[in-house]
């Protein structure tokens, strides 16, 4: 998430108070969230393709 510009005048308390209640906005937690769950399904999708690839390798190679 990208901060957003300081204007001029604007203290560091007020930026910060800002971003804070960005973060927990509902709608930040559900992006949060919905990117958590496609990194995790990311990696379970790869280690099942991985070891799933050697064994369907050998059922091949064994002829059935």
């Amino acid at each position: 998430m990208t901060q957003p510009q300081k204007t001029p005048g604007e203290t560091m308390t007020n930026r910060t108070a800002q971003t804070a209640a960005c973060q927990y906005s509902y709608r930040y937690w559900l992006v949060e969230t919905f990117q958590d769950v496609l990194v995790v399904s990311s990696f379970g999708l790869w280690a099942a393709l991985l070891g799933f690839a050697p064994i369907v390798a050998f059922c091949i190679l064994r002829g059935g």
